[in-house]
């Protein structure tokens, strides 16, 4: 009678503490590589917005989709005559604009997939706001030049628009706009400290957090955006 092969209790222990261990070490690589991917497409999803930021510019006379007014909603740089940037370029990439800082449809607003929602980034708290994981400088609105009531600036105006921030990777509750004069809690950690920005050659530059805060030496250098108007 021919013998079975049968594994033992102890045996067995031993196979799956095995699968264990191998799973153990090859479970962070695993998530190194998936990350890498989602930056990967974040930098995809940001060249994108930036041809999409040029079409606007070619249509609308060379004016950069971000301004300023004096007075209204969203602290003057999203209002029904200054809409929100994302909602200036977004038909571009045939995305349904909703009103003048949110997208797609009533009642979520979400548009959870577009090029605007980076891949690593939380959904934001009030289901009402569309998911947008990039936000421009607001030194190129509030240091803009004035007409009237409002502050609007051309591309011709940056200085040196190959190191200039347009845009730069935000909080998921904070598209409209990244002010670098704030502190550390308004930078992005999601890329391991690495933020990915549009800069105004539209090439997409990775910044450490160093490099994104103005009071920090290095961020004048990507921040400042334009010589003496």
């Amino acid at each position: 009678m021919k013998k079975k092969n049968i594994f033992t209790l102890i045996e067995l222990l031993v196979v799956i503490a095995i699968i264990a261990i191998l799973a153990s070490m090859l479970l962070p690589a695993l998530n190194k590589a998936r990350e890498k991917a989602k930056i990967i497409k974040c930098v995809g999803n940001a060249k994108q917005i930036g041809v999409m930021t040029t079409l606007y510019m070619n249509d609308y006379d060379s004016y950069i989709p971000f301004g300023k007014a004096d007075s209204g909603t969203w602290g003057g740089y999203c209002t029904t005559i200054t809409p929100a940037w994302y909602c200036l370029v977004a038909p571009y990439a045939q995305i349904r604009v909703a009103n003048f800082y949110r997208l797609g449809n009533a009642p979520s607003f979400r548009v959870e997939e577009s090029i605007f929602k980076c891949p690593s980034q939380l959904l934001p708290n009030d289901t009402t706001l569309s998911a947008v994981g990039f936000a421009p400088n607001i030194r190129i609105a509030n240091a803009a030049p004035s007409a009237g009531s409002l502050q609007w600036a051309k591309i011709q105006h940056i200085k040196n628009p190959s190191q200039k921030a347009w845009l730069k990777d935000t909080l998921k509750d904070a598209p409209m706009y990244y002010n670098p004069y704030q502190n550390a809690t308004a930078v992005v950690t999601r890329h391991g400290g690495i933020n990915n920005i549009v800069l105004f050659d539209m090439h997409v530059a990775k910044l450490t957090t160093a490099e994104t805060v103005l009071y920090k030496d290095s961020a004048g250098k990507y921040f400042d955006p334009y010589d003496k108007l």
